[in-house]
């Protein structure tokens, strides 16, 4: 509320207790009551100035909803002394605090009230949580804290806001939109749909663009008669027509777009021919920055259909530069797996545009597409990650798994995307099933050798130091050979005996290499394999025993077992590379005869290389778990650390 500014506050407010207002030692009118309670001494300060003490003492029946100190605080000093100040001003706003009948708080239900001041009601609005056993009762802006303090001729109510006689209950948007007969279609239809409450609701903040009548009758009543007869579709649309959060004109003009609940983006763009200078999704803006109490409407002149779902093959079908690609899945019979609507399966498609094709050496691309189902698919599926994965997933060092099972390895240098070396010329072409980039080149397969493996695991570390050491990073490094490799993990080698490790680091080729060998095996061997075969034969000529047992919990036996190799315990099983397979031991396997193993103090608490940050018992890399299928084993026994799974 404003006043006039005439006296200050101080001069007019001397304490809770004014002269000419007589307390009697039993307080029973609705005035006496008030001045018995601080909380009350601003509004008994009023009454008085207001010359209504008298008149509100005798009179019979009355309620008083009664703002405490606090809620006259909250108008601005000055003007509060204005109000005061102002006798005729001040008067209309005590009349409208008083309700001419008695009504306790249960009494109250939504609707208007008279007060006494002619011509203006108040706003009730009653709202009842558990069954009726407690409400809240709001009176305009203000809301009854304390109810029922009882007169002899009335009834006060304590309320946290001074009424404003002034006040006008800015109306909802579903209101707005239902009053006014340019809206009644789209009233019509968001009560259709199930989502009116939404827009008549003081919890939710939306934006609405709001299609005028005219607007949704220049779909043509076929269009318009066959939306209403599907209500996912009239959900949908409608939902493109809101946003969430108030955006007025100015916050649109500054973002460019607004992005609707249905989560499409909606472009604003200048346009001369629209009364507001703007359109949006290409539909002229009519009105701006109509306010609601729940938000902002503007008035749209055309209904925003939000487009057709496309799928991957649609996006690429829709660019020329593409043609090849599209070609070549078609080609392959790859195409109906991503030419879907559906928002599962998802995949990411890393493609080649029509130069990356036509840069294949001669003769390449005709080759491929006369075999089609061979070389081909396994080319395009290289290509293709399952998922979605926006450009701003994407991060440097990355790796990806192709639909073929190879390493996509992701760089990201001085803002320039390559995957595999291909650069990426394009991103984010997405789809209802998927997101496309465009790729400058055909990808290449990228070699992953059992030294890329053990590069690539932390836990390694040490391993991938001692076989550079001892010369054999190479080998590992062939992909001409075919390896199985039992790889000790960092603890393995940190509990080798103090200076162990050192020492054979100085003389690497002599025993340090003789040890390392005695981690190789010619060939890839699954976990399967070597348990089946119940030994195996290393590089350097000398013979593993392996054996297996399933874990028991006391008489439960588990589908899982325990692996060992000469008694150590093997973490992870087949970590699979382009030249061999890798599996994860806890302790250093040394030659000597009867000491082929190095273990810390207490052989007995298996490693289970947290410490070292080696991965959980079933981790693979580009595989799975081998499927050991040894018959029981009779051991008897507690049970030990899971390792594979039968």
């Amino acid at each position: 509320m404003k006043y006039p500014n005439s006296l200050h506050l101080r001069s007019l407010l001397g304490g809770a207790f004014v002269a000419g207002l007589a307390l009697s030692a039993h307080a029973d009118n609705i005035v006496e009551k008030l001045a018995e309670r601080p909380e009350f001494s601003t509004l008994v300060t009023a009454v008085t100035e207001a010359g209504l003490a008298d008149a509100l003492a005798s009179a019979e029946d009355i309620t008083i909803l009664a703002p405490t100190n606090e809620a006259f605080a909250k108008i601005p000093e000055d003007d509060l002394a204005a109000l005061l100040a102002d006798r005729d001003a001040l008067t209309n706003v005590l009349t409208y605090h008083v309700v001419p009948e008695r009504i306790s708080f249960r009494e109250f239900e939504s609707g208007a009230i008279d007060t006494l001041l002619t011509g203006n009601g108040i706003d009730v609005s009653v709202q009842s949580f558990f069954w009726g056993f407690y409400r809240t009762v709001t009176i305009d802006d203000a809301v009854i804290t304390r109810a029922n303090l009882r007169a002899d001729n009335g009834i006060i109510h304590t309320i946290n806001e001074v009424l404003d006689p002034g006040y006008q209950q800015v109306p909802t948007i579903l209101e707005i939109a239902a009053g006014n007969p340019d809206f009644s279609i789209l009233a019509s239809l968001v009560q259709q749909a199930g989502i009116a409450r939404a827009l008549d609701s003081e919890h939710y903040n939306l934006t609405v663009f709001a299609p005028t009548n005219a607007a949704f009758e220049a779909l043509g009543e076929e269009t318009l008669e066959a939306v209403q007869a599907d209500p996912r579709l009239l959900r949908k649309i409608l939902k493109n027509h809101i946003v969430r959060g108030a955006r007025d004109s100015s916050s649109l003009v500054e973002d460019g777009s607004a992005q609707t609940v249905l989560g499409l983006s909606l472009p604003l763009a200048e346009d001369p021919d629209a009364p507001t200078g703007f359109s949006i999704a290409g539909e002229p803006l009519e009105a701006v920055d109509i306010v609601a109490s729940n938000g902002i409407i503007h008035v749209v002149g055309g209904v925003l259909v939000p487009p057709t779902p496309q799928s991957l093959v649609d996006i690429a079908s829709s660019r020329e530069e593409l043609s090849t690609l599209v070609t070549a899945l078609n080609a392959a019979e790859l195409a109906s797996s991503f030419d879907t609507t559906q928002r599962w399966p998802s995949f990411t498609i890393f493609a080649p545009d029509n130069a990356a094709f036509a840069s294949l050496p001669e003769g390449t691309l005709d080759a491929l597409l006369t075999d089609p189902t061979g070389v081909l698919t396994d080319i395009l599926s290289l290509h293709v990650v399952a998922g979605r994965l926006e450009a701003d997933r994407l991060s440097d060092g990355q790796v990806l798994e192709s639909l073929s099972g190879d390493r996509l390895t992701v760089r990201i240098a001085d803002g320039e995307v390559t995957i595999n070396g291909a650069p990426v010329v394009e991103t984010d072409l997405k789809a209802r099933n998927g997101v496309l980039h465009i790729v400058g080149s055909v990808i290449a397969r990228e070699s992953f050798t059992v030294a890329d493996l053990v590069a690539s695991k932390p836990y390694l570390s040490t391993l991938l130091v001692a076989a550079d050491a001892a010369g054999l990073a190479t080998a590992l490094a062939d992909t001409s050979s075919d390896l199985t490799v039992l790889a000790p993990v960092n603890r393995a080698f940190n509990s080798l005996p103090e200076g162990t490790l050192e020492a054979l680091l100085e003389t690497p080729e002599g025993t340090l290499r003789d040890i390392l060998l005695n981690h190789v095996i010619s060939g890839s061997q699954t976990a399967g394999d070597l348990v089946e075969d119940g030994s195996a034969t290393t590089l350097l000529g000398t013979d593993l025993e392996i054996t297996s047992r399933r874990i028991r919990f006391w008489w439960w036996r588990t589908p899982y077992r325990v692996i060992r190799v000469n008694g150590t315990r093997v973490l992870a099983t087949n970590l699979e590379a382009d030249n061999g397979l890798v599996h994860l031991i806890h302790a250093v396997l040394l030659p000597e005869e009867g000491d082929n193993e190095a273990e810390g103090d207490n052989p007995g608490d298996a490693d289970t290389g947290r410490d070292s940050g080696a991965p959980s018992d079933n981790e693979t890399t580009k595989g799975e778990e081998s499927d050991i299928s040894e018959e029981e084993t009779p051991e008897e026994g507690p049970a030990e650390s899971p390792g594979t799974k039968n």
